[in-house]
This record gives C-alpha cells, structure tokens and sequence, in this order.
C-alpha cells in the first residue's frame, strides 16, 4: 500500500477522510443536514445568509463549493452523483402540503431541470450520474427514470423507493413484499429478493452491484445481503431475526463492505460485514449513537451522535488468511487472452474477472473487426517502469487487426485498493514505446470502482502507472495537490529539478502549454503563424496546436509568448478551450466584484462564464483582472477544468 508521506490539514473532516490521512476518530462539525457523501462530492442542506434551506455542493479534491438553489421553498434528500444533483422541492406544486417535484442540476454546464412533467407526490430522487429515478408516492406508485443526457422520461413501473446506480434500479414491489431488478437499457425486471407471506423488505440500500436491506417479521429485524447479478438470487442472512429497542434505516454499501446500524444497550452502534464472505463484525463501542454515511473505498465515513463526522478503515476487522496455511484466495490468472470481434454497431470486450475492458462506440469499424487482449505475465528488464514510477496492475498487449476510426475506451483496474483519494488522481494508463519508454495516454479515475480509463486510437502495451511527483517548494500551498496531479500527467513541469515556484509569475507561452497539454493537443510544426514566435522557441509547436484549435490568438504585436499573461487572458483561454466561445460571446451577467469594470470589453463574457462555471474565483480584492497570473492560479484553474470535463 502507498503510504501518505505528510498530514495535510484539515479543511473539515470530509476533506480528510477522502485523502486517506485520517486514520481513527477525528472529527469535524457535519455542514448541514441530510449529508450524502458520494466519492469525492458531498451535499446538503443548511440555511443561507437568508435563513432560508438551500442545497449545497462541496468537491472535497478541488475544494469547489457551490450553493445550488436559490428559492425559498422546502427542499429535502440531496443526492449527487458525478456532478449530477438531485432533490425534491415543494416548488411549483399545486398542492403544498401534499406534493414534491423533482429538481437536477448538472455542476459542469449550471443547468438545473424540473424532472417530473406531471403534478404529485415525487419523492426520494436517487442518480447514477446519468439516469435519475423517483416514485409517485401515491396508490398508484409510478415509477421514473429521467435520462439527463437524453433528456428522455419514462415510466417503467409500480413500486415505491427505487434507487438507481449503474444504469439499474432496485424497487420495494408494489403488490409483493420483495425486491425487483429493473435494466434500463433492455427494460428487463427480474425479482431479486422474493415476496413473503410473512415477511417484508422494511429498507435498503444498492450500490448497483449489491443490495444490503432489513427483513421484518412485524416484530422481529434482520439483516440480509444479495449481488442482484446472481441468477438466482443468492440471499446472505447477516444477523438472526431478533427484536430490538431500536430500528434504523441507515444503511450503506461499499465495493467490499456493508454497514448499518444496530441498538447495543441504548446506544446505536456501527455494524460491518464483508461482501464477499458474510462475516459481520462492531465496528463501534462508543457511549453516543454512531450513522454510518459512506464508504470511500475501505473507509467508512459516519457521524457521531449525529452531530460531527468520524472514519475509519474497516478493513482491520477483517484480516487475510495467514501466509502460513494454504492460501484461501484465487490465484491470480497468467497469461490470459481474451479474443473477440467487433462489429459495425460497436460493442464491449472485456476479461471475464472485469480487470481490462474496451468500449467501441457504433461506427469505429465498417465491419468485423477481430480484438485481442493479451496479459503481459512478465517484462524485460529495460519495460519496467523506473521510479518515480510504479506499476499497479497487469501490463496488457492490445491488438486491433485495423486500426480505428474512433476512439476507443480503455478501462483498466488498479489493485491497491487502500490507495488514498490524495494519490488515485496521480493514476493514468500509459503506453509502451521502446524508443521512448512509457508515456502517458490519459486518467479519468474511478475511486469507488478502483477502476481508471482513457482513450486509446492504436494497438499497443497499456498499463496503469503511479506518477508520484513531489515539490519541495509546494508542500503546505493552497494549491498543492492540483500542481502535483498535473505534473504527474505531465501537463506541468517544475522549473528546476524539485522546484515548482508556484508564486512566479506566468507567461502567455507557459500557460499556453499547461493548457494545450491539459486538452490532449501534441506539439506540432510551427509554420510561421505568429512572426515573434520562432521555430527553435522552446513553446513553438504548442503555441501552434493551441493556435489551431482556437484557443489562441495575436494582435498587432504577434502573440508575445513571453510576456506575462493576465487573469482576463488566462480565463478567456480556458474558455475557448471548452469549446464555450459562443455562450461567452452571449454572457451578459453582472460579476459582484468591485473592480469588476476593469474588464476589457472583449474579455467581459468570458470572465463572466469563467466564474459561473465555477473555474475562476475572486477574492477580497476582487476578480484582478489586468493583475498577471501565477504558476500556482494557472494550475488550479486547469485541474477545474478538468473536473468539469470529468478528465480526473
């Protein structure tokens, strides 16, 4: 396991726990109510300067702190998933004592949407990132999913609370006692936890591989568990039926562990147990109630006594067999190979344990196209990667018999599964050339799944490699963790060996690089586009690549690479590299900074949705924008930027 080699402070308890660098019962003031912790997002409701509830978001990597709604109706049971928010308000409703509607609001465009098109009772909004899913708490009991990226809206059945994750819902039965399965791509429902004559499913709780819920006998609870994917359905019993003083419906799953709550003496005490095994353990034996809230791979984050925030690891209730016996585990697989062939309309391959897949979207080949992928069981001494870096999974050989004409998605599974949130985003999938070595292909990390993926174009080696890159001179700054991401992926460098000065100022070349090699862009040849950007200048072919994707420009005086770039300069290039240049041009909100008129005209609309979008942030002295941006600035924009464009 990689070992956190410093404390960072603590912004609140949240912020520590996801980075891994609280190991046992510190403790922070919970923000507000109804916290739901989802990765690295959290949200809430609290009062605003007003006095009046709203829902807030909170990214503890980027420490991006939103206030999502602004109304001064009843708001309850946020969920967030993928920068996706959802919640129920009694807004717009005929009837204010006996109807919700459903509400979204998607962090990287600042769309909020109603969801429900008719007039009732919905409630208990859940997401996956993509699909939203609610019921019609009446008689009837309609059953939603909203599709966000499609904006589509179906009713696929009767049942009360269903909870969405990974393109599935799980719903208590209308008419049975049970669970039911619902696949919205194939619109397939297959019953997962029988009906009983008597028994009842009271709650639970899906993580979109499996279901921990509460049986009731009408006197009597237990604790049951079941992968939804097993067919058939294979329950666990956890705990006996028993009577308690006390039932709670708090329940959370995780890849490899479960928790609730269980009343032990008068005080609510935190249950565990394994996924894999049933083995069920107490986690807690404190004197005040104990809410488990989430898990962010084997730590579960609670709150005590409903008031503050702890964590833990619980994977120490659950040792691994002793190396002195015969082992209880899989071997690992050698020298797997899986072959497959891919059509016109697209498909996935993947190994049968999930470790590598691909995603073909329809139209990457014209015809069947056969795919191989191949386990690499051993390298030669001159592949394997050389500190800093570090190899955290199979090296895979990837073969296409055509290249294709899209790309391809390429996940991949690390196997560290203790790594802390503060060193999963220095993760990428590189690719081997033996004239180069290894070099970075992209990131997009998966905590919760253990899971990273990029794009890929070529048949090649692929592996995920950790990146630990280090500042001497970085160590305690605000913007520490950003500049050590991204010059883990290489998108920025230090400017002597284990210095980064992240204080110094910053010209329109520097950035300019930082943020062609953020876009994915490759140097090219310059062919004299800007006459004061010479070929044998150090930033020529990234100015160029920059230059023709329109991040770009000159003026009369060419582009002046070395001239210190401004804070207007520098938010008008982030915009026009998210491909936003049109919605700038028609941005015509105020900003509430007081030296907001010191905008240049030009720059107005892209200032205005820079902020709004939540990538650049003033300060006491306002939004400076003629002032010159630092190195330290120009990192933090750019690892926004690629958190709203879901690259980490």
């Amino acid at each position: 396991m990689l070992k956190v080699n410093r404390l960072m402070i603590m912004v609140f308890l949240a912020f520590a726990v996801t980075f891994g660098v609280i190991q046992e019962a510190d403790a922070a003031s919970i923000p507000g109510g109804d916290v739901y912790i989802s990765g690295e997002e959290m949200v809430w409701h609290a009062p605003d300067d007003s006095g009046k509830r709203q829902i807030f978001y909170k990214n503890v990597a980027t420490e991006e702190t939103k206030q999502i709604t602004n109304t001064a109706t009843v708001k309850t049971f946020p969920k967030v998933k993928h920068g996706l928010i959802v919640w129920q308000e009694k807004r717009d409703v005929d009837n204010p004592e006996f109807e919700w509607n459903v509400y979204g609001y998607q962090l990287s465009t600042g769309i909020e949407k109603k969801l429900n098109t008719n007039s009732g009772n919905h409630i208990e909004p859940t997401t996956d990132g993509r699909y939203v899913s609610w019921h019609n708490n009446k008689a009837s009991a309609e059953m939603y999913v909203y599709d966000w990226s499609t904006g589509s809206l179906k009713q696929f059945a009767n049942g009360r609370f269903p909870k969405v994750a990974s393109g599935t819902i799980v719903y208590k039965q209308q008419t049975g006692t049970g669970l039911d399965l619902y696949t919205i791509a194939t619109g397939e429902i297959r019953t997962v936890v029988p009906s009983s004559k008597t028994e009842y499913v009271s709650w639970f709780a899906f993580n979109g591989n499996h279901t921990l819920f509460i049986i009731n006998n009408y006197s009597e609870t237990q604790y049951a568990l079941v992968n939804v994917h097993e067919v058939p359905s294979n329950v666990k019993k956890l705990t006996l039926m028993t009577k308690k003083e006390r039932d709670f419906g708090e329940l959370v799953v995780g890849d490899s562990y479960v928790a609730w709550m269980e009343d032990k003496n008068g005080v609510a005490q935190m249950m565990v147990a394994s996924v894999h095994t049933g083995d069920v353990k107490q986690a807690t034996f404190g004197t005040v109630d104990q809410r488990p809230l989430a898990f962010t791979g084997n730590v579960l984050i609670s709150t005590k006594d409903f008031a503050t925030l702890d964590s833990q690891n619980v994977k120490q209730y659950f040792p691994e067999p002793s190396s002195g016996g015969p082992s209880q585990l899989p071997l690992p697989q050698k020298d797997v190979v899986i072959k497959g062939k891919i059509g016109p309309n697209g498909g996935i391959l993947k190994t049968d344990d999930g470790r590598v897949s691909l995603e073909f979207a329809p139209g990457t080949w014209d015809q069947e196209t056969e795919i191989e992928l191949n386990e690499v069981v051993e390298l030669q001494a001159e592949q394997n990667p050389m500190s800093p870096f570090q190899k955290m999974a199979s090296v895979w050989d990837i073969h296409f018999t055509q290249p294709p004409s899209k790309p391809v998605i390429l996940k991949m599974a690390y196997e560290d599964e203790d790594m802390f949130a503060e060193n999963i985003k220095k993760l990428g999938i590189y690719s081997y050339h033996p004239e180069q070595g290894w070099n970075y292909e992209g990131g997009r990390v998966n905590g919760q799944l253990h899971m990273v993926q990029s794009e890929v174009t070529t048949s090649g080696v692929y592996a995920i490699l950790f990146h630990d890159v280090k500042f001497t001179d970085v160590e305690g700054h605000w913007a520490e963790l950003q500049i050590e991401v991204l010059a883990s992926r290489g998108i920025l460098n230090g400017m002597q060996e284990g210095v980064f000065e992240p204080s110094a100022k910053l010209t329109r070349a520097q950035f300019t690089k930082m943020l062609a090699a953020a876009m994915g862009l490759k140097p090219v040849s310059a062919n004299g586009r800007f006459t004061d950007v010479t070929s044998d200048h150090w930033g020529a072919g990234w100015i160029e690549a920059a230059a023709a994707k329109g991040i770009v420009d000159g003026g009369d005086q060419g582009f002046q690479p070395d001239v210190e770039l401004t804070r207007e300069q520098m938010m008008t290039m982030i915009i026009r590299a998210m491909g936003k240049e049109n919605e700038a041009i028609q941005e015509r909100g105020e900003l509430p900074f007081a030296d907001a008129n010191e905008i240049s005209s030009w720059a107005q609309g892209y200032a205005g949705l820079a902020v709004k979008l939540g990538l650049v942030e003033g300060s006491t002295e306002g939004i400076r924008p003629q002032s010159t941006s630092t190195r330290g600035e120009a990192a933090m924009v750019i690892f926004r930027l690629l958190v709203k464009q879901d690259k980490l």
